[in-house]
């Protein structure tokens, strides 16, 4: 292996153990964090509604328990602006959808093994039927609703996910159970999306067909969506974001590579600390697998697109959170956070390509659709 090879492999090692371990790296911490808190939210929207503590336990179906947290997130925010009667409504929805559906014993029967599990029981289903419509009334991008279908979920399409996820755990065997850990169910869909995650149904992901068809697609879909999943886990007991934060006042952070000479698209601060979260993953499994090569083999230039890509659009996000305005808006471990992101971020930058340029001279790639080495690189 060449040493720029052998030296990219060490890099991609020690970054693998920075993302999974620490305050905002060990993923178990942050499920079972969660855990508790709805665990202890559930009795509590169960003593003031007067129910059983029993009926707002924790679900084995991944839809139905993305449901119950969904209800007490809703729950909690009725009670706290001071409507009880809203409050009640939202637990007593979730009670009337968790009752009688025999069908998601499919997905409760089988093992998650710290990775999501392939959702088969949605279409025709209460839980299932409420997870797609809640999504498609309530997601909404440049003013029109992005809309989805669960589609019928054959052993081809759970065999798709899985050696996706397969090829998460040999690539980043560190990183990969701590982040797929903190999604339980994955949804296969059609329609407006590549991949999505939904406020309201926690630890569900949602991942389109078309790109479960490419493995690379499907594992960077998984990834990206569980990341979420993850930094939601994690925002419950970190105060990521300052006191009173409100996203749709959010200071925003423009998106070079989106919209057109009309419109460039702007990233609140909450989404764009997301962003940078998932771009600086995404670098470390595209170089992962970049390492994985055979030594004489030549390294695909798609993988070195994406290499590039990712870490240039990283830069752009850590640029925008680390400006005047957007940095007043993260909270004390917000700013952590940042930092520790730029550690990673900082280190992938560093690894020089097969053909001799430096990740960090890629900074301008965000936007690019071929792998091209940097003009300073080729000079020299």
């Amino acid at each position: 292996m060449h040493q720029s090879a052998v030296e990219a492999a060490a890099t991609v090692s020690e970054v693998a153990s920075h993302l999974a371990t620490g305050m905002f790296g060990d993923g178990d911490n942050a499920d079972r964090t969660a855990e508790v808190y709805y665990r202890g939210l559930g009795r509590l929207c169960a003593d003031v509604t007067h129910i059983d503590r029993a009926a707002l336990n924790a679900c084995a179906a991944p839809q139905l328990e993305a449901l119950r947290r969904g209800a007490l997130d809703l729950a909690l925010r009725e009670f706290q602006a001071g409507r009880k009667e809203a409050a009640h409504a939202a637990v007593n929805n979730f009670l009337v959808i968790a009752g009688g559906d025999g069908e998601l014993a499919v997905d409760e029967s089988r093992s998650r093994h710290f990775r999501p599990r392939v959702c088969r029981a949605m279409r025709g289903t209460r839980a299932g039927e409420a997870v797609v419509s809640r999504w498609n009334a309530q997601t909404v991008a440049d003013g029109e609703n992005l809309l989805v279908e669960a589609v019928e979920v054959g052993d081809d399409l759970e065999r798709a996910a899985d050696e996706a996820m397969d090829l998460l755990a040999e690539a980043l065997p560190v990183v990969a159970p701590d982040v797929l850990r903190c999604a339980y169910g994955l949804v296969p869909i059609t329609g407006a999306i590549v991949s999505g995650h939904f406020a309201q149904t926690p630890k569900l992901i949602f991942v389109n067909v078309s790109a479960l068809r490419n493995v690379h697609d499907a594992a960077e879909s998984i990834l990206h969506e569980s990341l979420h999943q993850k930094l939601f886990d994690i925002g419950l007991a970190r105060t990521i974001f300052r006191p009173g934060y409100v996203d749709a006042e959010s200071h925003t952070i423009p998106i070079p590579w989106s919209g057109n000479e009309l419109r460039v698209r702007r990233f609140s601060a909450d989404r764009a600390v997301s962003a940078y979260h998932v771009y600086v993953h995404q670098t470390l499994l595209y170089l992962a697998l970049l390492t994985r090569r055979r030594s004489h083999a030549e390294p695909d230039p798609e993988i070195l697109h994406r290499i590039a890509v990712a870490w240039a659009r990283a830069r752009e996000f850590r640029r925008g959170l680390h400006g005047d305005g957007a940095r007043t808006e993260l909270g004390e471990d917000g700013l952590a956070f940042l930092h520790w992101l730029d550690r990673a971020h900082d280190a992938l930058g560093a690894v020089v390509l097969p053909d001799g340029s430096a990740l960090a001279g890629h900074e301008g790639s965000y936007a690019s659709s071929v792998y091209r080495r940097p003009a300073a690189s080729a000079a020299g």
